[in-house]
């Protein structure tokens, strides 16, 4: 049990900035709390498997994921779902630390900080955790769930190959997924029927992404569906215009098929939850 203990007292930095997580050590290390460094995702889903951590700092560029995903994955971990997740990341702009809030971290800190501010994210977040009530059931119901027939889906994508990685991965998931290769076509049926979620590619043949969502918000039949927009990595404008005109979440490409899964999933939850 001591180690256990000694375990659950463990900061855990993730960041392939070495020098960077150097000087983390001294802000965040104190004579009941350790320091480790994993410089990779897998590195730190290795360290994860071992011990139990009591915050996790994570850098949202890393090596073999984007740091968004890694937030999924460890919200959907039973053993990490509450685990404090504090984010330390270059990229500014409001839209990058909203999603980071939504999807589940507890804050976000922008590089270079003041080691203060850091420790401070850190011990607030850990103290929030420690407060927070046991949960009784984190999973929200699905709309197939709910009406027992499969989600349906709207997918606006004219790239095959991610097309129909998308197709198949949702269909395995028990949805039903309504693909449309121009934003045009996507315009059409979005008055035609109502949809759970929307997967939106911002550049599109005819209307673009974002004309596609802004006919959504602005319509009558899919006005609440929860919108996720499909970008390029590095595009913050576009991520940004897209949660002005109200979307609900980004998928960077390229993306892993199962996060997406887990991000549409999310949605869907979110939304039949209201």
């Amino acid at each position: 049990m001591a180690g256990i203990s000694a375990e659950s007292r463990t900061v855990l930095v993730v960041d392939d900035d070495m020098v960077l997580a150097a000087l983390m050590r001294p802000t965040l290390e104190t004579a009941s709390r350790a320091v480790r460094v994993a410089p990779t995702w897998a590195e730190a889903q290795a360290l994860i498997a071992t011990i139990e951590p009591l915050v996790i700092v994570l850098d949202l560029v890393l090596p073999d994921t984007d740091g968004r995903n890694a937030i999924i994955q460890l919200r959907e971990t039973p053993a990490t779902a509450r685990t404090p997740i504090v984010v330390v990341s270059g990229i500014l702009g409001d839209a990058p630390h909203a999603e980071c809030l939504a999807l589940g971290a507890n804050a976000y800190v922008v590089k270079p900080f003041q080691p203060s501010v850091l420790a401070k994210a850190v011990d607030d977040a850990v103290r929030a955790a420690a407060s927070a009530p046991p949960v009784v059931s984190s999973a929200a119901p699905t709309t197939a769930a709910v009406s027992g027939a499969p989600a349906p889906v709207l997918l606006a994508e004219d790239d095959t190959v991610v097309a129909t990685l998308v197709v198949e991965r949702l269909k395995r998931a028990g949805m039903e997924v309504v693909h449309c290769v121009t934003g045009t076509d996507a315009v059409a049926v979005i008055e035609t029927r109502a949809f759970a979620c929307a997967i939106l590619d911002i550049k599109l043949p005819g209307a673009d992404g974002f004309a596609v969502l802004a006919a959504i918000r602005g319509g009558e039949v899919n006005r609440s569906t929860p919108v996720a927009m499909l970008t390029a990595m590095g595009q913050e404008k576009d991520v940004t215009r897209g949660f002005e005109l109200g979307a609900d979440d980004y998928i960077v490409k390229p993306f892993s098929p199962r996060e997406l899964t887990a991000r549409v999933q999310r949605l869907i939850g979110r939304a039949g939850a209201r």
